[in-house]
């Protein structure tokens, strides 16, 4: 089955560019659904990870040591220590959504299809194969 791809970009040069798949949508999507797609597929993905980061965590404390690899990675940020647990929410997704599309109406992020910038929530989207899709963070400048 084809996937959309989506490029999440950020005009601030620190922040990675990361890359989300959804499963392919025939036709047309209004932009605040794919918005909200996007969102849900954030969501996933975080939420999985947070639970590999505290079964790895939980591991650690398990066994009352760190490995090297463990030291290597926390020395740079000046502690080494086994983590605490902690118990963290999972992101909520109509939360999330709602605040990405604040975001979209405040001009926080450009949403753009091939060479189109798309700018109202209820813009449509005709989906093609091979159309580049990206979210692109806008950043301030400093004192500006």
């Amino acid at each position: 089955m084809p996937l959309i791809e989506l490029d999440i970009q950020s005009t601030l040069p620190s922040q990675p560019e990361s890359r989300l798949q959804l499963p392919w949508l025939h036709g047309s999507i209004r932009a605040d659904e794919l918005i909200h797609l996007t969102v849900l597929e954030q969501c996933r993905i975080l939420t999985e990870r947070e639970k590999l980061d505290a079964a790895q965590a939980q591991q650690r404390i398990a066994r009352q040591y760190l490995s090297d690899a463990d030291i290597a990675r926390m020395q740079p940020h000046g502690r080494v220590a086994l983590q605490a647990t902690a118990d963290l929410a999972a992101p909520a997704p109509d939360l999330e959504t709602a605040i990405a599309l604040e975001a979209f109406r405040r001009r926080r992020f450009l949403l753009l299809v091939g060479e189109r910038q798309i700018r109202a929530e209820d813009d449509i989207i005709t989906l093609t194969p091979h159309q580049p899709i990206r979210f692109v963070r806008l950043i301030p400048l400093q004192g500006g």
